[in-house]
């Protein structure tokens, strides 16, 4: 069991940790982060981010993936 401390530090990281109502509400003046499953309230999925474009997507390269265990569905 957790000694008393440790669950109140652990508690406060917690809380200190949550995206207010007000960072959820305006996310469109944060595009760089998506504070909901899809980017914004709208839903729209769409980031104004413009470093890629037309010209240099070309560039891209892959840095990660992930390989499931299983071939079912997810």
């Amino acid at each position: 069991m957790f000694p008393r401390a440790a669950l109140i530090l652990l508690t406060v990281s917690v809380l200190d940790a949550q995206v207010t109502f007000d960072r959820i509400l305006h996310a469109d003046k944060e595009p760089q982060n998506w504070l909901t499953y899809s980017g914004t309230t709208l839903g729209q999925r769409y980031s104004t981010l413009n470093q890629i474009t037309p010209d240099n997507v070309k560039d891209l390269t892959m840095q990660w993936a992930f390989q499931a265990r299983s071939t079912e569905k997810f």
